[in-house]
């Protein structure tokens, strides 16, 4: 028994999806990308055993744990 045309279709285009995702996933700009989180994420992670950076976020002040009417250092 053969496959329905609209299925064959369906299977045809997620496999188009598939090779357009990898081909995207292995772009220069996407691998840029996700070195530059690691590497971030890398730092942060020094940053926190040093403790340049306190683990329970009392480290200092930013722009997301100023009070209102504190300056942002």
């Amino acid at each position: 028994m053969a496959m329905p045309q609209d299925q064959i279709d369906h299977y045809n285009r997620r496999a188009d999806e598939a090779r357009l995702l990898a081909d995207y996933a292995a772009s220069p700009s996407i691998r840029h990308i996700h070195l530059e989180i690691s590497r971030n994420y890398d730092l942060l992670a020094d940053d926190l055993q040093r403790g340049l950076i306190a683990k329970n976020g009392n480290g200092g002040k930013s722009a997301n744990t100023a009070k209102r009417g504190e300056a942002i250092r």
